[in-house]
């Protein structure tokens, strides 16, 4: 179908569109009219979760590229989690299908469909002499971009626990004349010129099946996503391929300046950016480097081969630039090479100071064992300190130079290359040491200033971190990290911690002239009252917004040329109330206690009963799937083991009524139970699947019609503040831009609030309940987006008790259920009526 938005043709796949999308689509194309004048522009978009922004982005941004051939070169599209980047593949290739059935009717000279912006979305017949102006449409060719342990073939390096290090073994890194190496690898250098694949648009499941029957034989998924990306048109891959050093490698040699950067889920890139510039080593880590280095230098001290000669610049790049080319590198040992600000200026007796392996190896032997010492100390609280003075007291006290901190990949990767040595311990070691040696030297601390009006807090620190014994309210912080849930959990950590995302952000904002990012909850529904509405109807924020200070939106203009006119816009898609959900806030119990999460009344008997009854007679009452999220892993295991010790053993009551599943840390078994939750819901029963909120399952996926009927959250998914990383940022953030430490944690909650929500009710046709089981469930709903709190007005946002709750969605699901028969019925009785939204 052909939509008319602003004189532009814009083909989209499927029969009705929303009037929620054709604002989308105009939104795109004014941000992307900015840009062919000459201005750089980066755009907020915030709709609602299910509106259908993904597609509605992605059809405006193609046609448009079509009318303006040179203004867009390239889109990346940046998202959280792999299951997003395949469905956003999978929409691409609905929309290539699309296009291709577009360009057959305009070469046919047929009569197309079009939908005019302020007209009700419908389709329409226009004849051949309509004012669409319709250009040519080719099928684009996407292609995601992700990890070799996602994409390796080569059974005996998949299963290997350290898969990145296996693979390096096996392809030879840079020494590709050697005969020893993985088939699939070999099969791909044999291939001579380009790849030829036969779809436009691949999944990653699809492009690896592809890969396994290329030609009769198996070419490496990795290494030809590599080769082939320069050729994609659309780039669909995670924020660590543009905003971490240490993987920015491949996109970086590819993209030019009229990359179109659209970036999904922006609310996390407040968390995703200070992850890319963060690191931590642990105790076990620091001793296996010290093994590694006497095995290290015992091969070298053996080897018949030569000396090496002394390492240089020259030798540095050149090395740098071989392995652009070629793509044989390992990203990770790129870092230096990838410095968050500016490239290191570093002069030749920087690079002269160490002559020999045996000298670089003595250094950093000398570092291990200070680091040894220091985290095999018992301690009783975390010790907090600054990466200049960490740098200083390693300088003063191992006899090395800030140079050899920054420069140890370069010299470890020199060495290890030219003695054909691999180890997986070593480049942890020494990403981390570069990373503390820039941003702990002097000169950095000289050039943050140029673009910071005042350094009386500190974008970094390090943090001695003691072992915590079990898996607390603090792991949930920063689920994003996914480190945080490896065995290291349990010992001495040395972190170092970036406060500020701008440090990521900055060089995002100064070489793409075009960014867009989107998100469901962008803006707190009180930063929404100061607002204007434009021609088409749509809201705009005018006043600078909490999430545009703490991403350095407000320093965008500073980043940009002074040549060049950024433009920051504002956009906040309207939806009306749904009568389709049922939201209830819970603030007294069957007993009528006050019902809570508080640090001091969680685990109260009152408390423990309560919950536990409301879940008995929810899951009683919901015919099919649902969904259960604590703030915590500890809180929800303390619940469970509560709940079985009791007498009336809740949990028993539980599991009679239905199979319940749990969201773990590790990625692949939730995954596992995530298939085995829909399966059941798909046999009838339906299931109960425990999820916690800031974890994998409160985004990304999306759980449709009979998935969830319920959603019930257990507690106000509030910050730990007792946490030292967390005290530390809400100090920087309270300094740095005045937020208070209080409205910081209503804001960060109401985010987290709003995804979980919005997991149901993506369709239109669709229903759900929402039970939000606090008392202070009533002062964090202030803190959400404007269609949330739509969706709480009136009786929804009223506090009740538990028995008034449970009647009112029981009465809900069967209202439900009779409007769902009538519609049934009348879709089977009315053929000349349209299908639902199948938009998203």
């Amino acid at each position: 179908m052909l939509i008319d938005v602003g004189g532009l043709s814009i083909v989209y796949p499927y029969p009705t569109v929303s009037k929620q999308q054709l604002q989308i689509m105009e939104h795109v194309c004014d941000v992307l009219r900015t840009g062919i004048g000459g201005k750089r522009a980066l755009s907020l978009l915030e709709a609602k979760t299910g509106s259908g922004k993904t597609l509605a982005v992605l059809s405006a941004a193609a046609s448009f590229w079509d009318a303006y051939p040179t203004a867009i070169s390239r889109i990346v599209f940046l998202c959280r989690t792999i299951p997003v980047v395949d469905h956003v593949l999978g929409e691409i290739f609905h929309l290539n299908k699309a296009r291709s059935d577009a360009f057959k009717s305009v070469a046919g000279a047929t009569a197309s469909s079009a939908v005019t912006v302020g007209a009700e979305p419908s389709l329409k017949k226009e004849p051949p002499n309509s004012s669409v102006r319709a250009p040519p449409f080719r099928k684009l060719r996407a292609l995601p971009i992700t990890s070799r342990r996602r994409l390796c073939v080569n059974e005996s390096v998949s299963r290997a626990a350290y898969l990145d290090t296996e693979c390096i073994k096996i392809t030879r890194g840079v020494d590709l004349e050697d005969t020893v190496m993985c088939p699939a690898f070999k099969k791909t250098l044999e291939e001579e010129g380009e790849l030829s694949i036969g779809r436009e648009s691949y999944t990653i499941p699809e492009f690896i099946n592809q890969c396994r029957t290329y030609n009769g034989g198996v070419v490496c998924p990795y290494f030809a996503n590599r080769r082939l990306l320069h050729t994609a048109d659309i780039i669909v891959g995670s924020y660590n391929y543009v905003l971490d050093p240490k993987c920015a490698g491949p996109l970086g040699a590819i993209l030019d300046q009229n990359t179109l950067l659209i970036i999904d889920e922006a609310h996390n890139l407040e968390y995703a950016a200070c992850d890319a510039m963060s690191m931590h080593l642990s105790y076990k880590l620091v001793v296996d480097c010290e093994q590694s280095i006497h095995a290290m230098s015992a091969s070298i001290a053996h080897s018949a081969r030569p000396p090496p000669p002394p390492f240089s610049p020259d030798r540095s790049f050149l090395r740098k630039e071989r392995a652009i080319k070629t793509v044989q590198q390992d990203s990770r040992l790129l870092f230096s090479g990838s410095a968050p600000a500016d490239v290191l200026l570093l002069s030749s007796e920087s690079y002269a100071a160490v002559k020999t392996p045996q000298q670089f190896l003595s250094g950093l032997l000398r570092i291990v064992r200070l680091l040894k010492e220091q985290l095999s100390d018992r301690l009783t609280k975390d010790v907090v300190s600054l990466p200049h003075v960490d740098v200083l007291n390693l300088v003063r006290l191992q006899f090395i130079t800030e140079s050899f901190l920054q420069l140890s990949p370069e010299y470890l990767h020199y060495y290890q290359s030219y003695y054909c040595i691999f180890d997986k311990n070593l480049p942890q070691l020494v990403q981390f040491l570069s990373l503390l040696g820039y941003f702990g030297s002097v000169e950095t601390l000289k050039h943050f200033r140029t673009y910071s009006s005042s350094l009386s807090y500190e974008k970094f620190f390090t943090v001695i971190q003691k072992p915590q014994t079990s898996m607390g309210d603090d792991d949930t912080l920063l689920a994003h990290t996914q480190q945080i849930f490896e065995h290291s959990k349990h010992q001495t950590l040395y972190r170092l911690v970036c406060q500020d995302p701008f440090i990521a952000l900055r060089p995002v904002y100064q070489y793409f002239p075009l960014i867009m990012m989107m998100s469901a909850t962008l803006f707190a529904s009180y930063e929404c009252t100061d607002t204007s509405i434009n021609s088409s109807g749509v809201a705009e924020a005018t006043k600078p917004s909490l999430i545009e200070r703490i991403l350095g939106i407000t320093m965008y203009a500073e980043q940009c040329e002074r040549s060049v006119e950024p433009v920051v816009k504002k956009c906040i898609i309207e939806s009306g109330a749904q009568s389709n959900i049922c939201i209830k806030i819970i603030g007294k119990g069957a007993d009528q206690a006050k019902l809570t999460t508080q640090f001091f009344f969680r685990t109260t008997p009152s408390a423990v009963q309560n919950y536990g009854r409301i879940l008995a007679q929810i899951s009683s009452s919901t015919a099919d799937g649902l969904i259960v999220f604590f703030p915590s892993y500890r809180f929800m295991e303390d619940l469970i083991t509560l709940w079985n010790i009791t007498s009336s053993n809740m949990f028993r009551v539980i599991t009679n009524n239905k199979l319940v599943f749990f969201e773990t840390p590790d990625p692949i078994e939730t995954m596992h139970a995530v298939a085995c939750y829909r399966k059941c819901c798909d046999s009838g029963r339906g299931a109960v699947l425990f999820a916690i909120a800031r974890g994998k399952l409160s985004e990304g996926i999306d759980f449709k019609y009979h998935h969830a009927r319920s959603i019930i959250l257990i507690g106000v998914p509030y910050l730990y503040s007792g946490s030292t990383l967390i005290h530390m940022k809400l100090n920087y953030l309270n300094a740095k831009f005045g937020i208070k430490p209080s409205e910081y944690i209503h804001f960060d909650a109401g985010r987290v609030l709003t995804q979980c929500i919005g997991r149901v009710t993506r369709k239109d046709n669709d229903y759900a309940a929402v039970i939000l089981a606090d008392e202070r469930f009533g002062e964090c709903i202030k803190w959400t987006t404007r269609w949330m709190q739509e969706m709480v007005r009136g009786k929804n946002s009223q506090i009740t008790t538990q028995d008034e709750a449970i009647r009112t969605i029981r009465a809900f699901f069967i209202q439900q259920a009779r409007d769902t028969n009538r519609r049934i019925n009348a879709d089977f009785f009315n053929e000349n009526d349209g299908p639902g939204d199948f938009s998203q």
